[in-house]
Parts: structure tokens; sequence; C-alpha cells
């Protein structure tokens, strides 16, 4: 089975998708929790693995061709490195910190916030923070003519804090949990970027491989593509309207100065926070 596709044609396209996507889902897990009902699971971790989670995940590509790739995993140099990679981070950085990180799940956390390469992918609980990153270039005509939304319905992934045997840090998981992929929520929850974009993760134990793959994960995974420039800044528009922009996803002054060029330039009409 492949990574089910679909070619959206407008923003109400898109949302209708969603709920489409969104319903399905939920029969499935209705479905399941009703065949499992009386079934014995002998291993907590199977049973959490293979439980269907009710929340759908969401990732915004740039360009549709791009895999569900880690970072560190692109470049086999780099996975190669991983271990060394975040420890100079740590070593290098913690004079940044007034109250340093208190594990490598908080560290990760912070490297893949700063762009280190790591065996982590983002992902929101949003699906408009996911469009807004898969159109965000919807101006730079040379770019990609196609973008993308991964959507993820959580079937075979487990929460790193359902594991009965917590792994001691996130390069330990290859070992912990039988290379099943993990949902990492982050608790470094003082960062105002991840409450802003609803942020978690997925941590994966063979960060090479991409997860459109993993063909346990294609059961509940979907693309779907947004084709051509006018379309991708309509979608940017639209979602500005509805509050969701540079400004918001990025709570800070670059966030805001982007905001406010980007509004200035390319917006034919006056813009809206000036009304």
């Amino acid at each position: 089975m492949s990574v089910k596709e679909l070619t959206i044609t407008s923003f109400a396209h898109f949302q209708e998708k969603l709920c489409e996507i969104y319903d399905r889902h939920m029969k499935q897990v209705a479905e399941w929790d009703e065949q499992k009902k009386s079934e014995k699971f002998a291993n907590p971790i199977d049973y959490n693995y293979l439980k269907p989670q009710k929340n759908l995940l969401f990732r915004g590509v740039k360009n549709s061709i791009h895999r569900l790739v880690p970072k560190v995993g692109r470049d086999k140099r780099l996975y190669m490195n991983e271990v060394g990679i975040l420890r100079s981070f740590k070593e290098r950085g913690i004079s940044n910190f007034p109250i340093p990180p208190k594990d490598d799940w908080e560290w990760i956390t912070i490297a893949q916030h700063h762009g280190l390469p790591t065996r982590l992918l983002d992902w929101s609980v949003s699906p408009m923070v996911a469009a807004y990153f898969a159109v965000e270039d919807a101006e730079i005509e040379d770019d990609a003519d196609e973008c993308a939304i991964f959507v993820l319905a959580r079937i075979k992934t487990i929460s790193i804090n359902q594991l009965p045997d917590y792994p001691e840090g996130p390069l330990s998981i290859s070992t912990k949990t039988k290379n099943m992929t993990m949902r990492f929520a982050p608790p470094y929850h003082n960062n105002p970027r991840i409450v802003a974009q609803r942020g978690l993760f997925t941590i994966h134990p063979k960060p090479d491989v991409p997860l459109d793959d993993i063909r346990e994960m294609r059961e509940g995974l979907w693309k779907l593509i947004i084709k051509g420039k006018d379309l991708q800044r309509h979608f940017k528009n639209s979602l500005d309207v509805i509050g969701i922009n540079r400004e918001t996803l990025f709570p800070d002054l670059d966030g805001l100065a982007n905001y406010i060029q980007w509004n200035y330039s390319q917006r034919k009409n006056a813009p809206l926070f000036c009304l």
C-alpha cells in the first residue's frame, strides 16, 4: 500500500478533505476499539503501538517530492556522527542557559529548534499550521511549484511516556523500542514557538529510513498536494485571514518584522492590522 495522495484545488477543498480524512480515521478508531475490547495484550507496548490515536498529525513541506526523513538521516556523515553532534552542541551551548536543560530529551528539542541535525521530525496537531509551512515561500517564483501537507493518522506510533522501560535518552530508543516510531511531545514548553505552532515530533529509531517507506506507517499516511504558485498564494492569504501567519507562529520580533514586510509588499489591499 502506497501513501494516499490527493491534489488540492482550493482552500475550501483542503478543509473538506481534512474533514473526510478525520471522519474516516475516527471510524477506524471506533472499529478497532470494538474489535479489541475483549482481546488481551500481554505486552502493553504492543497494545499502545497498535492502538489508533484519535488525533491526527500534520507536516507541511515546501516541495512535494520531499520524503519524511529526519535531518540527521539525510546525510550519512551526519548519521555516523550523531552522538558527537549532540555532545558538541551540549558542551559548547551550555553557557547560553541560566538553567541548563535537565536531560538529553530537552537538549535534542532545543537542538532541533535551532537547526541542528537530529533524529526528530517536526509535526503539528494543527492542519493550518502545517499548511502555512507548506506555502510559506509562495512568492518565490523559482522555488518548487508543488508543495504538500502530510497527514499522519497515528495508527502505528507510540508515545515515549507509554514505555514501561523509559529510554535513557533519545539516542537509546533503537534498543528500547523494537525500532518502533515514537511520538514525542517536547518537554521544553517554555519555548514560545513550539507552543504557538502546536508542535510535537516523531522520533525515529532508524532516521535514515523515510517514514513513508515503512509499510505499517503508510496505512495512516496521506499527502495533500498544492500545485501552482497562484494557489499557494491563495492559501497563504486565506491562512492570514484566520490568524495563521509568520507573526503568530513566530511570536518574537523576527516574526513580527517578517510579517509586516510580507503584508505591505504582497497584499493589494490595506493590511488587515491597520484597519
